[in-house]
């Protein structure tokens, strides 16, 4: 039997962000979250939002009654101030994906650090030609 490998997918990620974002808008944060996205495995989802959570993206509870069930340590409960920043580029398919391909065009590896980084510069950058 083959090893299941885990890993950031900034497709899911950025297709979570989004979800939340929707479910917030219905006032129903954060239960349930459907973490089957096209076919994606509910660990690799899962994994996902861990790494916004550590990345300061998302406020969570821990949930250890449903850890062993959906594999999970925390559940999203809504936005940090950074986490609607890094929303705003998830809605906007220009951002996310100048962003997307400059990290990777960097070599960084799958992670949602690096991605928020350059994601917080485009946007500075962006604030600072309007201003201009």
């Amino acid at each position: 039997m083959g090893t299941l490998r885990i890993g950031m997918d900034y497709d899911v990620t950025r297709k979570i962000v989004l979800k939340l974002a929707e479910i917030l808008d219905k006032g129903i944060m954060s239960y349930p979250v459907d973490y089957e996205f096209e076919g994606k495995r509910v660990e690799v989802t899962t994994y996902n939002i861990q790494k916004l959570y550590d990345a300061g993206l998302v406020h969570a509870d821990s949930r250890d009654e449903w850890e062993r069930r959906i594999h999970i340590g925390v559940w999203p409960t809504g936005f940090t101030q950074e986490g609607w920043r890094f929303l705003e580029a998830a809605q906007d398919d220009e951002v996310w994906n100048a962003a997307v391909a400059e990290v990777q065009a960097e070599g960084e590896a799958l992670n949602v650090r690096p991605l928020k980084s350059v994601i917080v510069r485009m946007r500075r950058e962006a604030e600072a030609a309007a201003a201009a």
